[in-house]
């Protein structure tokens, strides 16, 4: 290897209007990476001429992509319903839906209300209106997942369906917590001192299951991701004080 390196100078040329613009073009197209001889000792060569390389953007390729993504068919429920019917055209509708989302969030809220001031260990126990707002939000949840189950072409594909597998979960819950187990109590007789269940510290658990309701709100955030991003911001913010 040489030594040291002889400094080269480059004149620039100088172009026109017309020839400016063209030779700009040819420099964005083209990106010459020079390879360099001089390094293994020996003068350039013809054979070891740097020889011109072509970087670009697949502009077709980028287009084949999008227009791929583009035409892909999202995911959606209702391609598993059925075409006619009642249930069907109900579960379809807006209306329903927005219904849904309204009585979840009063459902979270109602289940603050009744943390804070229903002190009965069981819901035959509990006050009037405790009790009226239970059941009501037991049948209608009740309804809505009998009304997108009736909805479904072939049943099985319901267990395709992440979201009416989570909701059936839930609505087992609670169903087995309103109905299921104020029925067993009512049976033995046992309700108002709870010795029906062993313990009234099991009964006490048993309302911790309540709380799983609020998984419900999961189904709120999809439908409004601003309300998502707000809450995101106001924990961020906390972060400071």
């Amino acid at each position: 290897a040489r030594a040291s390196l002889e400094k080269k100078s480059v004149s620039l040329p100088i172009f026109g209007a017309g020839e400016r613009n063209n030779a700009v073009d040819e420099a964005a197209l083209d990106f010459v990476v020079p390879i360099s001889s001089e390094a293994s000792g020996a003068g350039p060569s013809p054979s070891h001429c740097p020889k011109p390389m072509r970087v670009g953007v697949d502009v077709e390729g980028m287009k084949a992509t999008v227009k791929q993504n583009l035409l892909k068919p999202q995911y959606n429920v209702c391609d598993f319903y059925k075409t006619e019917g009642i249930f069907q055209a109900i579960a379809r509708h807006q209306i329903f839906e927005n219904i849904t989302l309204s009585i979840i969030a009063l459902n979270a809220i109602w289940i603050w209300i009744d943390t804070d001031w229903n002190h009965a260990e069981i819901l035959i126990d509990a006050e009037p209106p405790f009790q009226i707002m239970e059941h009501f939000f037991c049948v209608y949840f009740s309804f809505e997942w009998t009304t997108r189950f009736l909805s479904f072409r072939r049943k099985r594909d319901g267990l395709r369906d992440g979201w009416f597998v989570f909701d059936s979960s839930l609505v087992f819950m609670m169903v087995m917590e309103t109905w299921v187990m104020n029925v067993v109590m009512f049976a033995v007789g046992d309700a108002g001192s709870g010795g029906g269940m062993g313990n009234a510290s099991i009964l006490r658990m048993a309302r911790l299951l309540r709380l799983s309701r609020m998984a419900r709100m999961v189904r709120l955030f999809r439908a409004m991701p601003e309300l998502l991003i707000l809450i995101k911001g106001m924990v961020a913010a906390g972060r400071s004080v």
